[in-house]
């Protein structure tokens, strides 16, 4: 070696010297835990699990770990310890010296534990919970990263959290953890809060970020996900709360009726528009409210004291937030049995009849008396067609109601139109440029003058110039899956005006507190037939029965509010049948409307109703099918864990590694459980492949996959829903098509079907009416 070579040499010594000195005194004065002297605690060997978004699998490993043996604090559902673990150098790294140093800089995580009476929980329950936490977090991360794929103004990310079971102790305890955070952002403020799974956006700090990414989230998924209690330091957020449309993420996820209550108070504003996200159409009445929000907002926030006081532990408010995320859901009310079930739909079939009829005589005295204005006038109505009990609108007609029904009819009209995405729903030209927006010192509509000092400054300088200007982004794609479920998110929107969830913008249409009604009719109206325009089957039922003058499950005031019309009723249930993306049980309830509805005219041909029968017996039979294949899903659910395969499951494998997923089903499973053998459906082939390389498949199809989750739309808004009971039994149908077909000269067929309807009267004892129409098939056949 020369002298030269041997200088350098030094050199590069003393410089690497220098570099891990002062990482390792970084390391040293950064670690907050140091004092407690964690690295001389004895280590222990668990498993880890890692989730795939992509796969919906947990991917195990296994490491070792240091964690204390107590507490350093609790909530009310979990422990919290502090815990060290190394953390292996990458394959490319340079600096594998400086990981050699062991414990003593190791990283800190916060190991959280479920606890029952008083222990570490070690049942399924409490591991159940620990997959759900780290479920939540991994599928967070998942759109986080979509969303700064976007390039928004500020990136966003968060915490990575994983679950550990401790393999040597008694029963297994299972973990989830994360590192630890601590700190300020750059405006020097600490944790916080900016939504929740149940509307509340914070209006202190008002952040435009949170609130966007958790719309972005939505459009992002086509509208299958929603992130939100979004919270924590800066842009870096933990302890999400995802929502879902088919209520996947355990018990605060409150799926549609969770989106509803985001987008009712989410405000569009300038990155919102950058981003390309459609803007989600509210009521004039919810604008008007949103534009004066307050600080004390009592309806936005459950316990908002607790967001502007100094947290003393995070842990446990975190802990409390969990069970508040919990209590936001309504519980299902109770159902009829099945034999009063029966009973009602007896009754209820001569109600509809006789409810129909006397609507068609209030039709032909012309439904245009609604918007009368004097009270003489509607004493004149009413006593000229109390032959028939019409219900005239309960309130006062002043001119204020009249453009208030008129607007209802405007709303009807687009119910009956499909949902288009131009370029007004971008706030964009048809250039593709955004639209300039309305100047505001606040995005969130305050305009409130800063006088409270050199605090308040602050915040407002922090609102003005949070964001630089960024090319905008061409708008999101609104799939047809995208549309699908934005009508149920407006749907349940309306259910929960219905039940009066937001009393605080109803609208008074008098002077008086008798005339104010229960809740915001208008809003109801609005976003069911924004619902309806996005071919939401529940929503054209509700307007169709309403149309004729029939109540609804939505709403009790629908029914004197809305003006008859048995045309546009007809539309909506004809729309509500050609749904593509419904299952079959709301669209048979609307065939039955239909057909009544026409019978009760009288007007249309025998060729119209017996298409509307055979749409309805395909439908019955499909509804069959729909509830066997939910019950088989039902009994593979609950077979073992989630993460576990079995033999005979629908999924998709990785063939032969190249990147594309094709569908088969499980012949075979490894005896450690981590690989699994696939039998292609198109060729027929086999394939071993770990469980990495293979995910879930979901129902048989789109329209079942609602069906097949935890919770019903019924108990997640904690109504009965009764617009949907099928008010006919299949063999009535059967017969009454039947007896058309026999009209009609169609012997063999009308034959038929009345032995197939007595068969089915007869298997549900119905023995009388199965004599009768086996004799009228024997009569034809003769």
């Amino acid at each position: 070696m020369t002298a030269a070579t041997y200088d350098r040499e030094a050199v590069r010594k003393r410089f690497c010297e220098t570099i891990r000195c002062a990482a390792a005194k970084l390391v040293a004065e950064e670690d907050v835990w140091a004092v407690h002297n964690i690295q001389a605690i004895p280590a222990e060997r668990v498993v880890r699990y890692r989730y795939n978004v992509e796969t919906r699998q947990f991917v195990k490993d296994q490491t070792i770990v240091k964690i204390e043996r107590e507490p350093f604090t609790h909530g009310a559902m979990r422990h919290c310890f502090r815990m060290k673990k190394l953390a292996a150098p990458p394959q490319s790294a340079s600096n594998h010296r400086f990981h050699s140093y062991g414990w003593s800089r190791a990283l800190n995580y916060v190991a959280k534990c479920y606890m029952k009476n008083g222990q570490i929980a070690t049942n399924k329950e409490g591991k159940d919970a620990v997959f759900t936490d780290v479920t939540l977090q991994y599928e967070a991360m998942h759109w986080a990263e979509r969303f700064n794929e976007a390039n928004p103004p500020k990136k966003i990310d968060f915490i990575r959290a994983y679950a550990i079971e401790f393999v040597d102790r008694p029963g297994k305890p299972m973990f989830a953890v994360e590192r630890f955070v601590s700190g300020n952002d750059l405006y020097g403020l600490g944790f916080l809060k900016h939504n929740t799974n149940s509307g509340f956006v914070d209006l202190e700090e008002r952040r435009k970020t949170p609130q966007v990414f958790s719309a972005h989230s939505f459009y992002s998924s086509q509208g299958t996900r929603l992130v939100a209690d979004v919270q924590g330091v800066g842009d870096l957020y933990t302890d999400p709360q995802v929502l879902s449309m088919d209520y996947r993420f355990g018990d605060g996820d409150l799926g549609p009726r969770g989106m509803a209550l985001f987008f009712k108070t989410f405000r569009h504003c300038d990155v919102s528009d950058s981003l390309g996200i459609p803007i989600f159409p509210l009521s004039r009445n919810e604008l008007k409210h949103q534009s004066k929000y307050s600080d004390d907002e009592s309806t936005l926030s459950e316990g908002s004291s607790l967001y502007k006081e100094e947290i003393k532990c995070r842990f446990k408010w975190l802990d409390s937030n969990r069970q508040k995320r919990k209590s936001v859901l309504v519980r299902p009310t109770e159902i009829l049995s099945e034999h009063s079930q029966d009973t009602a739909k007896r009754t209820n079939i001569l109600e509809l009849s006789k409810s129909i009829q006397g609507s068609l005589m209030q039709s032909k005295l012309g439904s245009s008396c609604v918007i009368k204005r004097s009270k003489s006038d509607i004493d004149e109505i009413t006593r000229s067609v109390s032959d028939v009990k019409v219900q005239i609108v309960s309130f006062t007609l002043d001119e204020n109601l009249t453009i208030f029904i008129l607007q209802h009819q405007h709303q009807l009209k687009i119910g009956l139109t499909d949902t288009v995405f131009d370029h007004r729903a971008f706030h964009r030209y048809e250039s593709g440029e955004i639209k300039p927006r309305h100047k505001r010192i606040s995005s969130f509509g305050s305009n409130d003058e800063e006088s409270e000092g050199q605090g308040q400054l602050a915040k407002a300088t922090r609102r003005g110039t949070m964001f630089p200007k960024s090319q905008p982004t061409p708008p999101m794609k609104v799939t047809e899956e995208t549309k699908s479920n934005l009508g149920r998110v407006h749907y349940h929107l309306a259910c929960l005006h219905g039940t009066n969830r937001f009393p605080e913008i109803v609208q008074s249409h008098g002077e008086s507190l008798e005339e104010k009604p229960s809740h915001d009719i208008f809003s109801v109206v609005f976003h069911l037939c924004h619902a309806a325009s996005l071919n939401n089957v529940p929503a054209c039922l509700a307007l169709a029965r309403v149309r004729v003058g029939l109540d609804t499950s939505v709403s009790p005031l629908l029914k004197s509010n809305v003006p008859i019309d048995f045309e546009s009723s007809k539309e909506f249930c004809r729309r509500a049948l050609a749904s593509e993306r419904s299952s079959a049980a709301p669209k048979v309830a609307a065939g039955c409307l239909l057909y009544q509805i026409v019978e009760d005219e009288g007007t249309a041909g025998d060729v119209e109703k017996m298409a509307i029968l055979e749409d309805i017996l395909r439908l019955m039979k499909i509804s069959v099918e729909e509830k066997e294949i939910i019950k088989e899903h039902e009994k593979k659910q609950s077979r073992g864990k989630a993460d576990c395969f079995h033999v005979g499951d629908k999924v998709e494998g990785n063939y032969l590694m190249e990147g594309t997923f094709y569908p088969g089903i499980i012949m075979e499973i490894s005896d450690d459980g981590n690989s699994v053998v696939i039998l292609y459906d198109d060729d027929g082939s086999s394939e071993s492949l770990s469980n990495e390389n293979v995910r879930s498949l979901e129902p048989a199809s789109e329209i079942l996959a609602a069906q097949t989750c935890r919770l019903s739309d019924e108990q997640a808004l904690g109504i009965v829903n009764t617009d949907e009971d099928c008010l006919f039994e299949d063999y009535d149908l059967m017969a009454k098509l039947a007896e058309l077909r026999a009209k009609n000269l169609q012997i063999s067929d009308a034959v038929a079907l009345y032995q197939e309807a007595a068969e089915l009267a007869l298997n549900k004892g119905k023995m009388k009416t199965a004599n009768s129409w086996s004799q009228r098939a024997a009569e034809l056949d003769s």
